[in-house]
């Protein structure tokens, strides 16, 4: 029997091969899926998008060919958001507490958004970042 990673690289390759874009790494990775709380967490972002209503979780990839949303980190139980990539997508407010349950986040890009207030204390909780 193939392996789930054996199978994911087999259909990286694939995609790669065939210039077509992987959209988003979580619905091929996940063995059990990302956990709750880091899909909360992104749709806290998503839903500060004025006019449209966008939400994730984490079967599905969102914006057509956009590899907005990162997972990587896997286990056997689940795939952590490593990547979020929101740059542009008319997000207005302030950013929301639960960005910082967003464990393994390593890059964070809101720029070109509309965002105001204080950065969220929460944030000290992102001990993987290294872009933001």
């Amino acid at each position: 029997m193939v392996s789930i990673d054996k199978l994911y690289k087999l259909v990286l390759l694939l995609l790669l091969a065939t210039n077509i874009s992987v959209v988003s790494s979580c619905n091929l990775l996940a063995n059990g899926g990302v956990p709750e709380i880091e899909v909360r967490a992104v749709n806290a972002l998503l839903k500060l998008a004025k006019g449209q209503k966008k939400f994730w979780n984490a079967s599905y990839p969102l914006w057509g060919d956009n590899r907005a949303i990162t997972c990587g980190n896997c286990n056997k139980t689940f795939c952590h958001v490593t990547e979020l990539h929101l740059s542009g997508q008319h997000l207005y407010g302030r950013i929301p507490q639960e960005v910082g349950n967003i464990s393994r986040l390593t890059i964070l890009d809101l720029s070109g958004n509309h965002l105001r207030g204080e950065i969220p204390i929460s944030i000290i909780n992102l001990q993987f970042i290294t872009q933001m």
